[in-house]
């Protein structure tokens, strides 16, 4: 299938890296609301004509009480629910990278050195209200609504500690993400649930996805926290056989997960979308076999560049369909320093 191009169009600014890093995008209303895998703010773009721009930053130090200050959240999530916008850091830990330049010495150095920060380990609702244009607008307070992170410190969060005891996942906590180690990337909010997809680690071969329920605190109106769901369970696992890819996106469509598929650690190779029929209907730990995942698209992707990262189901001038932004875009998905080309897939 060949998808139409959607420019993205950004403010003018040379030191603005965003349209390089794009990594989670969702719609609400005529908007987009962007993340990027560096800094730490939300990115708004509008629809115009048969692209989006009037390009707006949302700092998330101004909205949440973030555990690391400035430092990036590294967003690999966002989602639109229950007149919020939901937020998904990658949750890994980080391993240097040495300069290319880097004598052997200084290399070997930032290879040894790994790093855990606070700000990466981010699950946040955020009320949306709207501007005096209509467009939509992350704020502190809508309502009876507050922005609430899940409760934590600067090394890690309630979900991390969770996971401190599980058989499968415990081992690949304090692993970098970059290294087959825990790390978030596919994120969906949906049926009173959030859905974690796993980038890494992948075992044998199988992908997983962690499905957990989160509140508000009746005290701490500002935290959320991981509550018990069915059968006294905080969280279930489901493992998905995706030939030893991970995964890269989630998206709800109906009772359905449409789940983005791509290489681990820093690899290039193969991009898909799959179809998890009626996820939202399961309810317990599960493996899914390979013939129960449904093949929708291929999405090319190049070496080196054109990473497809962050993908959403839009209506676009009446149609829907998947709208996909790459990290790392080539040059001939930069028709100006500012500005950046997604791929619009028509769905039936």
């Amino acid at each position: 299938m060949t998808p139409e191009k959607v420019v993205l169009q950004f403010r003018d600014d040379p030191e603005d890296e965003t349209p390089q890093q794009l990594s989670a995008l969702v719609q609400v209303g005529d908007d987009l609301m962007l993340g990027s895998d560096e800094g730490c703010a939300i990115e708004r773009l509008s629809l115009t004509g048969n692209g989006y721009g009037h390009h707006t930053t949302f700092p998330l130090g101004e909205l949440l009480d973030l555990p690391g200050d400035d430092d990036e959240v590294d967003i690999e999530g966002l989602e639109h629910a229950g007149g919020c916008l939901w937020i998904a850091g990658s949750h890994s830990a980080r391993r240097h990278k040495p300069a290319s330049d880097d004598p052997t010495e200084d290399a070997f150095a930032a290879l040894a050195s790994v790093e855990r920060a606070g700000n990466r380990h981010l699950l946040a609702r955020i009320p949306l209200s709207t501007d005096a244009a209509g467009h939509a607008k992350p704020v502190a307070e809508q309502g009876d609504l507050t922005a609430a992170r899940l409760g934590g410190g600067k090394k890690r969060n309630q979900l991390i500690d969770l996971l401190a005891d599980d058989d499968h996942l415990a081992p690949f906590l304090t692993i970098p993400g970059k290294d087959n180690g825990f790390d978030v990337e596919g994120f969906a909010v949906g049926d009173g649930r959030v859905f974690l997809g796993l980038r890494g680690p992948v075992l044998r071969g199988h992908a997983v996805v962690l499905g957990l329920s989160v509140r508000a605190r009746r005290k701490h109106a500002d935290r959320l926290r991981v509550t018990r769901g069915d059968h006294d369970r905080r969280y279930t696992k489901h493992f998905l056989s995706l030939r030893g890819l991970g995964i890269r996106e989630l998206c709800i469509d109906g009772r359905d997960l449409l789940v983005l598929a791509g290489p681990t650690m820093v690899l290039d190779g193969r991009t898909a979308i799959f179809r998890w029929r009626n996820a939202l209907d399961v309810r317990q730990d599960t493996i899914v076999r390979e013939q129960d995942l449904e093949h929708v698209l291929e999405i090319p992707a190049g070496k080196g560049d054109d990473h497809p990262e962050g993908v959403a189901l839009i209506t676009h001038h009446g149609r829907r369909g998947l709208l996909v932004a790459y990290d790392s875009p080539s040059p001939s998905r930069r028709p100006t320093p500012s500005s950046v080309l997604a791929d619009f897939y028509p769905l039936p």
